[in-house]
């Protein structure tokens, strides 16, 4: 049970960074599926838990979605939906697997420097502390980079693993088949089998 769950969460964790770790890229995505889905259907509470919830996992979130609000409230209903609907799955994996909940959030604090690292570089007119914030924000990209390769190596060798044994599973089964076959037909006939005791 727990490692599935392990693979369970890793699976979620990275569907969930890939459409989600760029806060504005993230929310344009939502967005668009927002625009086109019809309303979702969300409790009464949910943008309190989700400003609470993001105020300290990932405030860039609050600005956006008050952004979103003031631009168009019916997509904002859509978009607190589906952020209260991650925000239950973060809150699992916070409980379930603790470390693995803070790598996320780390990550998540890592990728909002490097936005503001951008926007700063974008607004800033004088050249030589543009190149100061080129060279900080390349730094940063390579850290964030090589965070989500080294979390992607361990993934893939915790999907190796499960297929090994998966495999090795299928091994046991094919050698056994027929006895498996009679077992399972003994059972099901309600047959006493000679290999219980």
């Amino acid at each position: 049970m727990k490692g599935s769950f392990r693979y369970a969460v890793a699976l979620v964790l990275l569907c969930a960074l890939l459409g989600i770790a760029a806060p504005g890229r993230a929310t344009a995505q939502e967005a668009k599926k927002a625009k086109a889905a019809p309303k979702v259907e969300r409790p009464d509470d949910a943008e309190e838990e989700i400003v609470k919830f993001y105020r300290e996992f990932d405030p860039m979130r609050i600005e956006e979605l008050d952004r979103i609000k003031r631009e168009n409230p019916k997509e904002a209903e859509n978009v607190i939906a589906e952020w209260h609907r991650e925000m239950k799955k973060l809150e699992e994996i916070k409980r379930e697997a603790p470390e693995e909940f803070a790598r996320v959030k780390k990550e998540r604090k890592a990728d909002n420097e490097c936005w503001e690292m951008g926007k700063q570089l974008r607004e800033e007119k004088d050249e030589a502390k543009k190149k100061e914030i080129e060279d900080a924000l390349r730094k940063k990209l390579g850290d964030v980079l090589d965070a989500r390769l080294k979390q992607q190596r361990r993934e893939i060798e915790e999907v190796k693993k499960h297929l090994a044994e998966l495999e090795k599973r299928a091994e046991k089964m094919e050698k056994n088949r027929d006895k498996m076959i009679e077992h399972k037909l003994n059972r099901l006939a309600g047959e006493q089998d000679d290999l219980e005791w």
